[in-house]
């Protein structure tokens, strides 16, 4: 039997998602344990914690990145920064096809 391509890809992107919260924690950990100096425990749960938050993490994230594992600012915007990119591509792309439709309807009356 065939799989739909949204049976296919829906998994893919949350493995995709995962790894790249995984990254974005790890550098948070770092960040903290350089930064604010706190010990490895108390800097694993704040990373936790801030990890899925979407602005706090991708800064902390993108601070670890590239002030603790020497990553330049463009690799570093360019992983923790294309999830807000793709987000914003795809609302954008929704409400163009919305304002299309409604002109679409508008103009078949």
């Amino acid at each position: 039997m065939a799989r739909s391509a949204e049976e296919i890809i829906a998994p893919v992107g949350a493995v995709c998602w995962l790894a790249l919260g995984l990254v974005q924690m790890a550098a948070e950990f770092a960040e903290l344990r350089d930064w604010l100096r706190l010990g490895w425990f108390l800097a694993l749960v704040v990373s936790v914690f801030t990890g899925w938050m979407p602005v706090v993490g991708t800064i902390l994230g993108f601070w670890g990145a590239t002030k603790v594992w020497g990553w330049s600012w463009y690799a570093a915007v360019g992983l923790f920064g294309a999830p807000l990119i793709l987000f914003c591509l795809f609302v954008a792309g929704g409400l163009l096809g919305s304002l299309m439709l409604r002109f679409r309807a508008r103009r078949s009356l």
